[in-house]
């Protein structure tokens, strides 16, 4: 979802796109949440249909992730992935937890200290737990996959990583099928998360990048229509697992629009503001929340119309969002680049 970002897309290529899609998605969820938490501030109630499909955008990030992410591994060493990825999603990660815990103006999210758990620190499957920031549940499962590319990258061969996603696919399909509404859940144990239905974005990601790495493209206009029809399908559709899959693949066809279209264009200046906010999407999906909520809290009394509350909450979110994204983006860089020539400057880039 947010994580992955930097190393593969740099600033020119194709996949400057997918940095605007993960910008949308990133739009998309800030929407999802201004409007979650000022009608139940205002008692206005609930996100409700057709609005709650905004929620959709942290399946297009897990769609991304695995698409990016498989194409990290093919240029990295095992060992270097992992150390990469730790580095790219917990220092920015306790950093906001800390600012969240400690800045009352912040929204209050962290009112206990059980935040202080290793497991909620860690982002580790330990089931149901009382998280600080409110997005942690996302990065549960983006940790989860981590740690399985980087145990799957060891077989060095990308053909093996993919045919044990499509075996994936079917153990997911079977456990439900056994225990139905058991494995996905937002909050799962470690006996559950290798089940969830969540883990489909990230597989759909996967594939994509061997459809991708093979040649594969698809006309953009045919590819974004396929995505619109099973996003339709997905919301439809009411069983979680199902629901799923179709985004998975509606994401995905949209993920080969994004690699099959044309560059982005350096005039192009509306283009390349998404770009640098995809690339900084990561801090602002861990700021968002806590900024939205602190925002209601305090502005909450001065604007009692819910509609101006919602433009004021949203917009700094974006900024202040913004802000700690581009922190993000420049200390991860910085720490990614001393690691590097500390531990992994004499190995040559694998192929």
């Amino acid at each position: 979802m947010l994580a992955g970002q930097a190393e593969a897309t740099g600033r020119a290529g194709r996949f400057q796109r997918i940095q605007i899609l993960r910008a949308l998605a990133a739009g998309a969820v800030l929407l999802y949440h201004t409007l979650h938490y000022v009608g139940e501030a205002t008692g206005l109630g609930p996100v409700g249909r057709p609005w709650f499909v905004l929620a959709w955008g942290v399946q297009l990030f897990f769609v991304i992730s695995g698409f990016v992410l498989s194409h990290v591994l093919l240029r990295s060493r095992p060992n270097q992935f992992l150390i990469h990825r730790v580095l790219r999603i917990y220092p920015i990660y306790w950093m906001t937890v800390v600012l969240v815990a400690f800045v009352p103006l912040l929204g209050g999210a962290a009112q206990s200290d059980q935040w202080l758990d290793p497991g909620v620190l860690l982002l580790l499957p330990i089931g149901p737990a009382i998280y600080p920031i409110g997005v942690e549940w996302t990065l549960i499962y983006e940790v989860f996959f981590y740690a399985l590319l980087f145990l799957l990258a060891w077989f060095g061969a990308p053909w093996i990583t993919e045919g044990i996603m499509l075996v994936w696919i079917f153990a997911i399909w079977g456990a439900d099928r056994i225990l139905p509404s058991v494995w996905t859940s937002f909050t799962p144990e470690l006996s559950q998360i290798l089940f969830s239905g969540f883990n489909l974005p990230f597989i759909a990601g996967v594939l994509t990048y061997g459809v991708y790495r093979r040649g594969g493209r698809m006309p953009v206009g045919i590819a974004t229509m396929l995505g619109l029809l099973c996003l339709v399908l997905a919301y439809t559709t009411p069983k979680t697992e199902y629901q799923l899959a179709w985004q998975a693949l509606g994401f995905a066809c949209w993920v080969l629009a994004a690699v099959s279209a044309k560059p982005v264009q350096p005039s192009n200046l509306p283009q390349q503001v998404l770009v640098r906010l995809g690339d900084a999407s990561y801090g602002l999906y861990l700021m968002h929340v806590p900024v939205i909520t602190g925002a209601i809290v305090i502005l909450g009394p001065w604007l009692p119309n819910p509609a101006v509350l919602a433009f004021v909450a949203l917009s700094l979110a974006l900024a202040l969002g913004g802000l700690w994204g581009a922190f993000d983006v420049w200390l991860y860089r910085r720490l990614k680049s001393r690691v590097d020539d500390s531990w992994f400057k004499a190995l040559k880039p694998r192929h």
